[in-house]
């Protein structure tokens, strides 16, 4: 009796690790063969069918979704495929990170061993991961990119290797404005050469993700800059 109930208690702790029910939201940099929405499965259950999860330039709502094996997918309807069920064709899928609050960022196709429309960054969203203030900076371009965000300049400055993502603290040198000079450079045979000089706003209730990207005219690295805000609803203990 009590090696069936250790086998039963296993059994579980299997099933729970390898199937998980995670909050998400979504952010998608540019829509990859006109796919507008995809689907995931609901967090209701199996027999629930799927959750649709539109796909816009912003932040999303929050939702949930079930993973499996720490793995979280993103599909459309095949229409080619025959028969009264319905097939899917997945677009989009990654690991993921420590946390049950997770932002997908959709990019530009790919993907390691496979080609997929989309590119999925699956980041920690909870507040202890990324903080209220923070700024996450992400080089999506071809060649190092480097950040000179207020104090993080010169020798502090961010240098960011293609596919690579950092995390910066809050920053603290601002004008009366709450800004802080940004100049970003990129990486050439002759050195790093400006591409972008500006300015961003640093206040408590906002993060940023900063995309540096490769412009399809220029051909030179710029940087797309996603804001999200904590709306007053979303603060601890409001009701």
């Amino acid at each position: 009796m009590r090696l069936l109930s250790l086998l039963t208690v296993i059994a579980c702790s299997a099933s729970s690790a390898a199937e998980q029910v995670i909050e998400f939201r979504t952010l998608c940099f540019q829509q990859q063969e006109g796919i507008k929405e995809v689907l995931v499965p609901s967090a209701k259950g199996k027999d629930k069918g799927m959750l649709q999860v539109p796909l816009y330039r912003a932040y999303s709502e929050k939702m949930k979704m079930r993973t499996e094996d720490g793995v979280a997918a993103f599909a459309i309807e095949d229409p080619e495929t025959e028969g009264d069920e319905p097939a899917y064709r997945t677009v989009a899928r990654a690991k993921l990170p420590a946390s049950r609050q997770v932002l997908f960022v959709f990019l530009p196709g790919g993907g390691e061993g496979e080609k997929l429309p989309y590119r999925l960054l699956a980041l920690p969203d909870d507040e202890r991961s990324f903080p209220w203030g923070q700024l996450r900076l992400y080089n999506m371009a071809p060649v190092p990119v480097r950040f000179h965000l207020g104090e993080y300049s010169g020798p502090k400055a961010k240098t960011l290797k293609p596919g690579t993502i950092v995390q910066v603290p809050r920053i603290r040198k601002l004008n009366s404005y709450k800004m802080y000079n940004v100049v970003i450079a990129f990486q050439t045979k002759s050195g790093f050469v400006t591409t972008n000089n500006t300015r961003w706003k640093s206040v408590e209730r906002k993060r940023d993700l900063a995309i540096s990207f490769l412009h399809p005219k220029t051909r030179r690295p710029t940087v797309a800059l996603f804001s999200d805000v904590r709306r007053q609803y979303d603060e601890p203990g409001t009701p």
